[in-house]
C-alpha cells in the first residue's frame, strides 16, 4: 500500500518541475505507473497527506520564496508562475497554508 522511494522522488521532481502550470492526478498516477485510485491512496499513505494538497503545499511554499525577495515580482505574477489560476484563488490557498495574506508574508518578510 505504500509508494517506494523511487516512485516518490520521481513524483516529487515532476512536481518541482511542473509548477508553472496544471498537475492532475492521472499525470502523477503516470509518473508513479500506478492507476490513478492506487496512487492517490499510496501516496497519501507513504507522504500523509492527498497529492493534491501536496502539490498546493509545493506551489505555496515556492511562492514564499518568490515573495521573500525584496525585489521579487509582483503577487500576481505570482500566483501565475507557481501555477493558481487567478490571484483570487492564490490568496485564498495562500492564506489557507500560512495563515496570512501574501501581501502580509511580503511586508513581514522584507
Amino acid at each position: 500500500g505504500q509508494l517506494t522511494k523511487l516512485q516518490v522522488t520521481r513524483v516529487a521532481d515532476y512536481v518541482e518541475a511542473s509548477l508553472h502550470g496544471p498537475i492532475g492526478l492521472d499525470e502523477l498516477a503516470a509518473v508513479a505507473a500506478l492507476s490513478r485510485s492506487h496512487f492517490s491512496r499510496a501516496f497519501k499513505a507513504t507522504v500523509g497527506e492527498g497529492p493534491y494538497r501536496f502539490v498546493t503545499r509545493r506551489r505555496i511554499d515556492r511562492a514564499r520564496a518568490l515573495l521573500a525577495r525584496r525585489d521579487g515580482p509582483s503577487v500576481g505574477a505570482i500566483a501565475q508562475a507557481v501555477g493558481f489560476a487567478n490571484t483570487g484563488v492564490f490568496r485564498r490557498a495562500f492564506l489557507q497554508f500560512t495563515g496570512m495574506t501574501p501581501q502580509q508574508y511580503r511586508k513581514e518578510r522584507c
